[in-house]
């Protein structure tokens, strides 16, 4: 199948197929609106099953009895974390697909509705001898697995994100220990992505960097979604002033798992 940016008049249509992934939405509409990611369909005039790539994330939509659907299933590279709609057919279609390969990775949303500026703004101030500091191409270009996520996973160079992304690091001589950045955008959002580097942890960095980058977009009417399986990151964002607002089910496919018994 052909790989290619949504024109705006079919957007529409292939919108319909992933109106029962209800989470993770700054992500889904990242790569429905063609900032970030790529999309797949079917048939561009008449689309019944699409794909969407963004960072780690496989997002599936549409009809999962369709041959074209097992045939996408089964060719899913690994690893991957994968949404698809709240529905029974769609989890039998993975599980008998790749089996034991996936593994339960639920992930707590929330909601910033009640994120407090006043809240926020006493908890940006960085640790001593720590700078925070917007991220340039040049600090992006210094972004590696030690800080990972980050929106490296996801824009195309560091440039890329200077230009079109968000994001704040912890500086301590010259070298970034913690980042917070937009892992994906679209009109009027973002999903947040925050990483400390090992040797770093425990000092407060993450609140700093991600109480930065939220009042940030909070002065910008921009909505900072946060979504995490981490239980630290979930203790983070709670201390930040979101609420819990549902789970977000994710499978992770490790390996290729195919069945090959039908």
């Amino acid at each position: 199948m052909r790989t290619f940016d949504i024109p705006g008049p079919e957007r529409r249509e292939v919108e319909n197929l992933f109106r029962g992934v209800s989470q993770l939405r700054a992500v889904v509409d990242s790569a429905l609106d063609g900032h970030l990611g790529k999309a797949k369909v079917d048939d561009r005039g008449a689309p019944t099953v699409a794909s969407l790539e963004l960072g780690c994330y496989t997002i599936l939509g549409g009809d999962p009895f369709l041959p074209t659907t097992r045939t996408w299933v089964e060719t899913l590279d690994a690893p991957r974390e994968l949404l698809f709609p709240d529905s029974d057919d769609w989890r039998a279609l993975l599980r008998e697909v790749h089996g034991p390969a996936l593994t339960e990775r639920p992930m707590q949303a929330f909601s910033a509705e009640d994120l407090s500026s006043q809240h926020l703004t006493g908890m940006a101030a960085p640790p001593p001898g720590v700078e925070l500091r917007r991220i340039d191409a040049g600090i992006a270009a210094r972004l590696d697995e030690e800080l990972e996520p980050h929106a490296l996973q996801v824009f195309e160079s560091p440039a890329d994100f200077a230009k079109r992304g968000i994001g704040f690091a912890a500086v301590q001589e010259g070298n970034p220990i913690c980042v917070a950045t937009s892992y994906s955008f679209c009109q009027g959002a973002i999903e947040l992505a925050i990483a400390t580097h090992p040797t770093h942890r425990g000092r407060g960095l993450a609140k700093s960097v991600a109480a930065t980058l939220i009042l940030y977009c909070l002065e910008r009417e921009i909505t900072p979604h946060w979504n995490a399986s981490n239980p630290v990151s979930q203790r983070l964002a709670q201390s930040l002033g979101y609420r819990p607002d549902g789970i977000c089910e994710v499978l992770y496919l490790e390996t290729n798992g195919v069945a090959t018994i039908r």
